[in-house]
């Protein structure tokens, strides 16, 4: 009889309510954002694990109101947990600039280095690499991805832009996603159901709620709107007021909009406009001049002088992203530069090739551009090598110093870079497949020269099918 009764206690009420709570009691093992430790350790990007504080806080306070709460309070509260857990994108995006700025970093590296995969795949699979080149690295354009590029952006066809770029739910936010920002919104999703589950006139409930709740979260959004907007109109007039030499404005203004809007923190065109507007009132920022002179000879792909500059410009303002991002793409382009430049053949006439059998065009010629990649790794490697330890786990940065590795035949050091090439792949939603097999052939050229003929099948086997990266390794009978 009390088996029974308490079975008549799970009714469809109190099991929805359940299944709920049990998804939110399993969204606090989880992140809500996860982005590698190493890098926010070396950049000092201080973290804070709201996720679980707020997963916590909603539990705690849904236990005690649905025991003791009934109608409109308990529903006000569970709406108003699935909506603040909703701007959880718009929260991180836009007023946590650092963590954003690096996500949507690695984000921008991995799209670069997932053409390079795809557009050099037959090279890179080779072994020797002879024939292999770099590509150029372009580093973020900028943080501040939400902006008004003209009249259009007020038609309604346009405004995915306001979604995507301005509320924080674009690709380069959902590359880190936890999972306990998806399991809060589906157990607060399946509280909510039970809720309404509990009265009567459902469907009545709903709609009243829904009429009474829709005001508000019109209001909030415009007031969203409006700090968005507002933001990019008051740097379209400092834009203007630049043109004018009113720096004295730009100066004043500058460091006010980058607190009241801070994904122009993060915006390298806006610190060079406030660094060239101190430098023109006669009280320069030593660091803000070095970014502009440095940013100056990178625009024109003067990388090698670049880096001085940007190097000073980093060591004044260490904790701008901005900076650090273009120095390490001046490092990497410096060396993708090196590293493709043929080495010219001396001529006794003073012309580096008199004629096509001395050119480095000549795929044959003893000085060919196609055969130099293997003497010129040594510099490159010096090259990658500082920009990874300037921007810790640099997506590319890793993948080129893995192919020149390779080129110098440095198969151990190659596997190496594999290894910590796949290591940061974990901390992505969707791992890149294509840079893991690349990773993974890189582990087999490294078997093979060490004579572990079974591991580089393995390695291998790895590198053509991702249905085993999960599976024990082979082992024979």
């Amino acid at each position: 009889m009390q088996i029974l009764n308490a079975l008549q206690w799970f009714n469809r009420v109190r099991l929805t309510g359940l299944i709920g709570f049990l998804i939110l009691l399993l969204s606090l093992r989880y992140e809500w954002y996860h982005l590698p430790p190493e890098s926010l350790k070396v950049l000092q990007i201080t973290t804070f694990s709201f996720g679980r504080v707020f997963s916590g806080g909603v539990i705690l306070v849904l236990g005690i109101g649905w025991i003791r709460w009934q109608g409109g309070a308990l529903r006000f509260t569970v709406w108003l947990a699935l909506g603040l857990t909703l701007l959880f994108p718009y929260g991180l995006m836009t007023w946590r600039p650092q963590q954003a700025f690096l996500a949507l970093s690695y984000w921008h590296q991995l799209s670069q280095v997932d053409i390079q995969v795809e557009t050099s795949f037959a090279e890179v699979q080779n072994h020797w690499k002879q024939f292999i080149s770099l590509a150029q690295f372009q580093p973020l354009p900028t943080l501040a991805t939400f902006d008004i590029p003209d009249t259009r952006f007020f038609q309604l066809s346009q405004w995915d832009h306001v979604l995507l770029d301005g509320f924080g739910y674009s690709n380069g936010f959902f590359a880190f996603i936890g999972q306990g920002w998806s399991l809060t919104i589906t157990g607060l999703v399946i509280v909510l159901l039970a809720v309404y589950l509990r009265g009567n006139s459902r469907l009545l409930l709903l709609y009243q709620d829904l009429r009474q709740g829709l005001p508000i979260v019109v209001i909030v959004v415009g007031l969203l709107l409006i700090h968005m907007i507002g933001a990019n109109l008051w740097e379209r007039a400092l834009e203007v007021a630049y043109a004018r030499g009113d720096y004295a404005a730009v100066g004043q203004q500058s460091p006010w909009l980058m607190r009241i809007y801070p994904p122009f923190q993060g915006d390298p065109h806006g610190w060079r406009r406030y660094g060239d507007s101190l430098y023109y009132q006669g009280h320069p920022d030593v660091g803000l001049s070095a970014f502009c002179q440095g940013m100056a000879h990178y625009q024109g792909h003067r990388f090698a002088q670049a880096i001085p500059y940007l190097e000073q410009a980093w060591q004044a303002h260490p904790q701008l992203l901005v900076i650090r991002e273009y120095l390490a793409a001046a490092l990497i382009n410096q060396g993708t530069a090196y590293f493709n430049a043929p080495t010219l053949p001396f001529s006794v006439h003073g012309n580096n090739y008199p004629n096509f059998s001395n050119s480095p065009l000549n795929p044959i010629a003893p000085n060919s551009q196609r055969q130099l990649n293997n003497r010129k790794s040594g510099g490159t490697s010096a090259l990658l090598e500082q920009a990874l330890a300037l921007f810790p786990g640099h997506i590319q940065a890793l993948y080129d110093l893995m192919l020149v590795k390779a080129v110098d035949q440095q198969y151990e050091a190659s596997a190496a870079i594999a290894t910590t090439i796949l290591h940061e792949q974990q901390y992505f939603q969707t791992p890149n497949i294509g840079l893991m097999g690349q990773a993974h052939v890189h582990q087999t050229w490294a078997d093979y020269h060490r004579g572990d003929l079974n591991g580089a099948w393995e390695a291998y086997r790895r590198s053509v099918n991702s249905d085993v990266w999960h599976q024990e390794p082979l082992t024979d009978e």
